[in-house]
C-alpha cells in the first residue's frame, strides 16, 4: 500500500510538472487555457500532451525553450490557434513536431498592417498560380500537401525575374 500511495504522489508531481509547461503569463484561471485546450485536442486524440507551439513563427518546444520558462503570452494576446496537420508540422520542425504542432497567432500579429520588407520580396506560387501574400495568409495549413522554398537566385530567376529574394511554391491536397 505504501508503495501505491508513494506512486500515485509522483505520478501527480510529473503529471502536474509537465503541462505546466504551458501556463500563460495571465493570473488566476486564464493562465490554464492552453493546457485546457490541449488536454482537449488530446482526449480526441488530435494531438499528445507535449505539442509543438509555435507563436508567431516562434517555435516553443516542450523539452528546450518551454523546459524553463512560461509562454510569454497570456489569453487576451491570443488571436487564433490552429493545429497544423501533423505531417506538415514534421515536414516544417522536423521531429520535434511529432507530437503535435500548435499554431498560434496574436492579436497584435494579426493586426499588423504595413508588410514587412522581406515579405514584399516574396513570390508566392500555389498550385501553378501567383497568389498574393493576402491570399496566401488565407490558406488553411491542414489543406498543404507540401511547401517548397527557393532562396538561390539563379532558381528564383525560373520563376520570375522581379526583384524577389525567395520563391514559396504551395501544393494543396
Amino acid at each position: 500500500m505504501k508503495k501505491e500511495y508513494i506512486f500515485l504522489i509522483l505520478l501527480i508531481l510529473f503529471t502536474g510538472c509537465s503541462s505546466r509547461r504551458y501556463l500563460l503569463s495571465d493570473e488566476e484561471n486564464n493562465r490554464r487555457y492552453l493546457i485546457e485546450y490541449i488536454n482537449k485536442l488530446s482526449a480526441q486524440g488530435d494531438i499528445s500532451k507535449k505539442p509543438m507551439i509555435v507563436i508567431d513563427g516562434k517555435p516553443f518546444r516542450f523539452d528546450k525553450e518551454l523546459k524553463n520558462d512560461r509562454l510569454p503570452i497570456s489569453q487576451n494576446d491570443i488571436g487564433e490557434i490552429i493545429l497544423l496537420d501533423r505531417e506538415i508540422g514534421i515536414t516544417m520542425y522536423g521531429d520535434y513536431a511529432k507530437n503535435g504542432v500548435l499554431l498560434i497567432t496574436t492579436k497584435s500579429y494579426l493586426d499588423k498592417k504595413e508588410p514587412k520588407k522581406e515579405d514584399d520580396r516574396l513570390y508566392i506560387i500555389q498550385d501553378g498560380k501567383v497568389i498574393t501574400h493576402d491570399e496566401m495568409k488565407r490558406i488553411d495549413p491542414n489543406e498543404i500537401a507540401q511547401i517548397e522554398v527557393i532562396r538561390e537566385r539563379d532558381k528564383i530567376s525560373q520563376y520570375t525575374d522581379g526583384d524577389y529574394n525567395v520563391v514559396l511554391i504551395i501544393k494543396m491536397k
